[in-house]
């Protein structure tokens, strides 16, 4: 890799352009010595030679200068792949994650589904136990008592999903209805299967692992 940099392009560039100047200069004044017969050929040749001298000397450096970009920006293309392809590995790591917390959120769910279906059979068995002692109330008693153990909104419920949203569930616009149709095509685990695969294509397509971008260097 060349050692040239910025700063000693510019410097040696404006020497050069400098020289070619003065070089041209002195080549048209011997051109002019020549015509009115006050130099001979070779001094305009040697004129003329180093305007060519500088013109090559110029033109390397030009060429030098391209080349040191050339590799610098090989070298950050490289740098950029190699951390891209990191990346897309460490995205690839974390849709596992996301598969295995999913497979747990699911196994989870069971025991807080029997839970819950407890919890509600009790509410039950406790209007069932107030039915048959309640008629001396009339009608309207058992109603104000069913009120107290199914309120509306349901309190405990409504606990329930503060708990769910503590533990980071965000149920704000979500249908549930439609939630719970979705969870008969296959379970979480399945969707989240799913959106692992999509997030894995779209990765995949903002950080490639570079190889275009190599074909693309070779080719020019």
């Amino acid at each position: 890799m060349t050692d040239l940099t910025m700063t000693s392009y510019r410097a040696r560039r404006t020497e050069l352009r400098d020289r070619l100047r003065n070089a041209t200069d002195d080549h048209r004044r011997a051109c002019v010595r020549q015509e009115a017969g006050e130099a001979a050929a070779d001094a305009v040749a040697a004129a003329r030679a180093l305007v060519t001298t500088v013109e090559e000397r110029l033109l390397g450096l030009d060429t030098a200068w391209a080349e040191a970009e050339r590799e610098a920006r090989a070298v950050v293309r490289a740098a950029d792949r190699f951390e891209r392809g990191g990346a897309l590995a460490r995205i690839g790591h974390r849709v596992a994650d996301r598969d295995a917390a999913a497979a747990k959120i699911e196994q989870a769910m069971k025991p807080l589904k029997a839970a819950i279906a407890a919890f509600n059979r009790a509410n039950e068995q406790i209007i069932a136990e107030a039915r048959p002692h309640a008629k001396r109330f009339g009608d309207g008693g058992l109603g104000d008592f069913r009120g107290t153990v199914f309120p509306s909104p349901p309190a405990e419920q409504a606990i329930i999903g503060g708990l769910l949203h503590d533990a980071g569930l965000r149920l704000d616009g979500i249908d549930l209805h439609q939630a719970w149709l979705d969870l008969q095509d296959g379970g979480l685990a399945d969707a989240v299967r799913r959106r692992g695969a999509r997030i894995l294509a779209e990765a995949s397509v903002i950080l490639p692992d570079g190889e275009e971008e190599q074909e693309e260097e070779q080719a020019a």
